[in-house]
């Protein structure tokens, strides 16, 4: 399958999502389609790459312009939107990297049985250790 990466997401992301996720595609915005594109413009353009499903950290595409949700559907693509963390470097790409790369199969496996384009909105993931570990002690 092929999987379009929004220039909104983290692109730090790329090099783990790829690794763990061998047999699918992962193309990229400003890489494999030209950059600033427009999202009503891009999904079609998307669509026309071959990708099914459209990764982006714009959940506004979701919540408050319905003319963008709506070419998202009509071009057929399946839309995932990862939340921004308010971490920086190497925390925040971890932490959009793990919640995709935990979620992903399980919206794979939701996308088999599915009759049409469907959304997935990922959770925040963890800012800082409270957030990120339940339980530390002493062994």
């Amino acid at each position: 399958m092929k999987i379009f990466l929004d220039e909104s997401c983290n692109m730090k992301i790329v090099t783990a999502v790829r690794a763990m996720f061998q047999d699918h595609t992962f193309l990229v915005a400003g890489i494999d389609s030209e950059k600033g594109i427009l999202d009503i413009p891009l999904y079609p353009i998307v669509a026309d790459l071959g990708c099914e499903v459209y990764i982006c950290a714009d959940n506004g595409q979701l919540d408050t312009r319905p003319a963008e949700r709506a070419a998202c559907r009509k071009a057929g693509l399946h839309w995932v939107g990862l939340r921004k963390v308010p971490a920086k470097g190497k925390r925040g790409a971890t932490a959009d990297a793990a919640r995709l790369i935990a979620a992903f199969l399980h919206i794979l496996d939701d996308i088999k049985g599915a009759g049409g384009p469907r959304y997935y909105r990922l959770e925040r993931g963890p800012k800082n250790a409270d957030e990120a570990i339940d339980e530390v002690g002493e062994l």
